[in-house]
């Protein structure tokens, strides 16, 4: 990891919903993954939105990186919402103390009504901030979603609830507090600045 590599894994601010960013293939994590395929999971049907409305074309991406994984507080920042670019995260991979590498998830399979940036954002335990899903986990596998980790290695994790009514901000009810705390426990939180 190197600083700014968050910013340019994907494209900050980029509407989710475009079938194809002209510098795409310009990222730094393009080069060593060259499939254009491989940022879409399968079972994502979401379509690309044209004036409000879905049109035939499947959207280019359905992955996040966690903000905990070089996290970008100048985009974050640019926001305006106080308290947002003071989000911790990891700037280099020797740094990880906690959670540890093969703990730490870098990519996650995110809901489509959440994917809006480069970043899959949690709260992490801030201060200022209540519960909430800044942006919520892909249901998509029979109740599940694929992670990647720090280490190297991929995990399928299965919801204790179903991820429907994704938004920004919504509050998890008391049955999906056990899936937050465990997306929160594989990121950096505000308790490990």
């Amino acid at each position: 990891m190197e600083r700014g590599r968050g910013q340019h894994f994907l494209v900050p601010g980029f509407p989710p919903h475009r079938h194809q960013h002209p510098g795409f293939a310009k990222r730094r994590v393009f080069p060593y993954n060259t499939s254009v395929g491989i940022y879409h999971c399968p079972a994502d049907q979401s379509k690309v939105e044209s004036a409000g409305l879905p049109t035939a074309q499947r959207r280019n991406r359905s992955y996040n990186m966690s903000q905990s994984v070089n996290g970008f507080p100048e985009y974050l920042e640019q926001l305006g919402i106080p308290g947002l670019s003071d989000i911790p995260s990891w700037r280099k991979l020797t740094e990880i103390r906690r959670p540890v590498p093969s703990r730490l998830f870098v990519f996650i399979d995110e809901h489509e009504d959440t994917l809006y940036d480069a970043q899959f954002g949690n709260p992490a335990g801030a201060p200022w901030w209540g519960p909430m899903w800044f942006d919520m986990p892909a249901d998509r596998h029979n109740r599940g979603g694929c992670l990647t980790f720090a280490d190297g290695h991929v995990e399928r994790w299965r919801w204790k609830v179903a991820k429907t009514g994704a938004y920004p901000g919504k509050v998890p009810d008391v049955g999906e507090m056990p899936d937050y705390h465990r997306i929160q426990d594989a990121m950096k939180c505000w308790k490990d600045k």
